[in-house]
């Protein structure tokens, strides 16, 4: 092969793996740092066996010890790109290995690569299924770089060992082992017809033996090993086959293709130039119509709000306003821990209450937003069961290091001390959350070191003290309970004000106003003038004798309001223009 091809070739593994980074580090890195979330790599003995006793134990084990370095978007977007890059190249090399390449076919063994990299934009796609099949096309590589020497060892221990390593993806050093033995044609077909059967059978039968051994995993779990999906029970399907079988046929294809075509010249150039305009063009096109940006939206919500990012995520919505439930709730909580909800939440889309507390679902990642919300209001239990059900609902039951940061944190402003240093002790054993553990623990010997947190002072001091039954289809009812208990709770009030008025109660937000005079607000809220100024006005004919002291620019803003609604059949595509960010649109069209 010519230098100069081999330069070509470098040049394009170089720019796929840069196009790669900048994608997930600059497109998609909220989906990055969603996934060190869920799960928990311990720094243990006991975690280490408890892994590599699995079937594919090594792939997870060094998957999961990666995935915690996706703690930053950048870190974890090198280490995908990293990795999508060393499987293009492992595919080349096996290509290599069967027999010969040229390099107008290289474009080809970019396709098991790009294909994975569209199914890491679902959020349910996991590493392993980036480690496990570089596993097993590393120990091929390496085992034709030795020719046939140890050929027992081959046959009988690789397929055995690989699927202890990397589950299912043994079936891919198989396949092209066989391929591999066949292009060299040392044997007799019956020799060689032999260990093609014994292979077969090793990695068809040894998972049916160790479920009648007694091992405690479905037959399905058993016989493809690590799960490529976050739900085990459904990460084997057509999607995941086409990708192992890609990984054994673009080799496959791609040696048979350059040993079968031997002109040179213009016409494999253009072969060259097509390949890459389909693979790229073409993968680029899948790889974005893949890409969930509306749960990329709630991730960034989700993100600000674990790390008290307030203001950027009010900056997200000054850029494009939130849609979807999940990411107003997120924004609502920003907005409230700034100060700025009472006065300019209906300057954002609002879809009701479901917008302000989200119901609770049998899910792993809404009720952890929904457990933020509640945190800051003071429902520290309610935030803690919340985390704890998330937690528990992880389809292939990992943990959650979100969740044990959360419950130490409860169980501290609780004054539940021993179970906070249970928590405590998991996170010293992690690598990111370790100091964090050990500060905490220092301080748990010293109340007055624990009183010197702002924040947990704050929330033992607004949660609940009492016994009472907590039902969310009553938001007023549960917030306004709080808010008796400790009429500084600016929070509780603003969303207990918030809830009337996104549910168009006014009568229940006249009912709760007063209540606010703790709150020591140096002027009504804005969108308190709006509501109380409209009720006023359902039952008097101006507004004269209002009394409250309503700002001149609300009342000349709610004539000019009214005046357009009373007169138009159809006001609301002119009312939308000017008065879209006011309580009074939302009443009227939302």
């Amino acid at each position: 092969m010519r230098i100069s091809e081999q330069k070509v070739m470098g040049a394009g593994t170089l720019l796929f793996g840069l196009l790669a980074f900048l994608f997930f580090w600059r497109l998609y890195p909220f989906h990055v740092c969603y996934q060190e979330q869920y799960q928990l790599f311990l720094f243990s003995s006991s975690y280490m066996i408890d892994v590599l006793s699995k079937p594919g134990g090594l792939a997870e084990y060094v998957s999961t010890f990666l995935t915690q370095f996706f703690i930053s978007s950048a870190a974890g977007a090198f280490i995908l790109a990293f990795l999508l890059v060393l499987m293009q190249r492992l595919v080349y090399v096996s290509a290599k290995s069967l027999g010969g390449f040229r390099a107008v076919f290289y474009p080809l063994t970019f396709l098991p690569s790009l294909f994975y990299w569209m199914l890491l934009c679902n959020e349910n796609y996991l590493l392993v299924g980036l480690v496990a099949p570089i596993m097993a096309l590393g120990l091929f590589c390496f085992c034709a770089g030795r020719g046939r020497s140890l050929w027992w060892g081959y046959w009988l221990l690789m397929p055995l060992g690989l699927y202890f390593f990397a589950g299912i993806s043994c079936w891919i050093w198989l396949l092209l082992w066989m391929a591999y033995e066949w292009q060299k044609r040392e044997w007799s077909r019956k020799v060689y017809g032999f260990y093609f059967v014994w292979g077969i059978l090793v990695c068809l039968l040894f998972p049916l033996a160790l479920k009648y051994a007694g091992w405690m995993y479905p037959w399905k779990l058993l016989f493809f090993g690590t799960s490529f999906f976050r739900f085990p029970l459904l990460g084997t399907s057509s999607v995941v086959l086409v990708y192992l079988l890609m990984l054994c046929g673009v080799p496959l294809l791609t040696a048979w293709l350059s040993r079968k075509v031997k002109k040179e010249g213009k016409l494999m150039l253009v072969v060259g130039v097509l390949q890459i305009g389909v693979l790229f063009g073409g993968g680029g096109f899948l790889i974005l119509h893949a890409a969930d940006f509306l749960k990329e939206e709630i991730m960034a919500y989700d993100y600000h709000t674990l790390h008290r990012q307030w203001k950027k995520s009010i900056e997200r919505a000054e850029q494009q306003a939130p849609s979807s439930p999940l990411s107003v709730a997120c924004l609502n909580l920003a907005l409230c821990k700034e100060g700025m909800m009472a006065d300019r939440m209906f300057h954002y889309y609002q879809n009701g209450t479901e917008g302000l507390l989200p119901s609770f679902t049998k899910d792993f990642t809404a009720p952890l937003i929904t457990s933020e919300i509640y945190y800051h209001i003071g429902f520290v239990n309610t935030a803690q069961r919340y985390a704890f059900e998330a937690m528990e609902c992880i389809p292939n039951l990992q943990k959650n290091v979100r969740v044990i940061k959360r419950l130490a944190e409860t169980n501290i402003i609780n004054g539940e001390y021993v179970v906070a240093r249970k928590y405590l002790h998991i996170l010293q054993r992690t690598f990111f959350y370790r100091d964090w553990a050990t500060e905490t623990l220092a301080i748990l010997s010293d109340e007055k070191k624990v009183e010197q947190n702002a924040e947990w002072m704050q929330l033992r001091k607004y949660r609940t003290k009492k016994d009472f039954f907590f039902s969310e289809q009553e938001p007023d009812m549960m917030l306004g309970f709080v808010f008796s208990q400790d009429s500084t709770n600016r929070i509780a009030y603003e969303y207990l004000m918030a809830v009337c008025l996104l549910r168009k109660d006014l009568p229940s937000f006249l009912k709760y106003y007063p209540m606010g005079k703790s709150i020591g607000y140096a002027r009504i809220p804005e969108s308190y003038q709006e509501a109380l100024v409209y009720a006023w006005g359902l039952q008097h004919k101006d507004m004269k004798g209002i009394p409250y002291q309503i700002d001149n620019q609300v009342l000349s803003r709610v004539n000019a309001y009214g005046q357009i609604y009373t007169s138009y059949a159809n006001a609301e595509p002119l009312l939308r223009k000017q008065y879209s960010g006011t309580y009074w649109y939302y009443l009227h069209f939302r």
